[in-house]
């Protein structure tokens, strides 16, 4: 019942989608990897379908295979879809970047400002002084713009792809990605 939620599109969309923290190497065999790795279920608990790698390892899901998923330790966007039985795991390392940011956008070799994952609060952090006047900031995984969140609207919630992020005022401030509720991403500038 406490295990990481993976969340679809809509209602009735078999699409799913979440971000999830693994802290030690999930590798499944034998002793003393018993019982490690990782299986989607459709409950919260195994009297569901249980969905796991069909052997092949490359991407294929099956409901009648019982060995694991095995897994590297880090943070994931994982994505599983029970009807065309796909699955795909992206390590994710984020940072920041823009107009706002002391080391400006990403051109000519320029680096993202890199967060550090709070496993207590479940979200990416860093603090960092930001310049105003027009200037923007976005949110990206592993120095590439392949995964990249912005806030179309500018209500405080992340849309992939979305728009840039205007920086409210000058100042230092603590940057908080949180990726926990699936498809339900959000972000905070707290002033320091």
């Amino acid at each position: 019942a406490t295990a990481p939620q993976l969340a679809s599109e809509a209602y009735g969309n078999t699409n799913f989608e979440g971000y999830i923290y693994f802290a030690t190497d999930q590798f499944f065999g034998p002793a003393p990897n018993d019982g490690k790795g990782f299986k989607f279920s459709t409950q919260a608990n195994w009297n569901g379908t249980n969905y796991t790698d069909d052997g092949s390892f490359s991407g294929a899901l099956s409901s009648t295979a019982s060995d694991n998923i095995s897994i590297s330790a880090g943070y994931y966007k994982i994505n599983a879809n029970t009807t065309s039985l796909t699955y795909s795991t992206t390590l994710t390392n984020w940072g920041v970047t823009g107009s706002g940011t002391p080391n400006g956008w990403p051109d000519n070799g320029v680096v993202d400002h890199n967060m550090t994952y709070n496993s207590t609060s479940k979200k990416w952090e860093i603090i960092l002084t930001l310049s105003a006047g027009g200037n923007e900031i976005k949110f990206r995984a592993n120095d590439d713009w392949g995964l990249n969140y912005g806030d179309t609207g500018a209500d405080g919630s992340l849309n992939e792809g979305g728009d840039n992020i205007v920086v409210p005022a000058a100042g230092n401030y603590l940057i908080e990605l949180d990726l926990s509720n699936p498809r339900a991403y959000t972000y905070t500038l707290t002033p320091q």
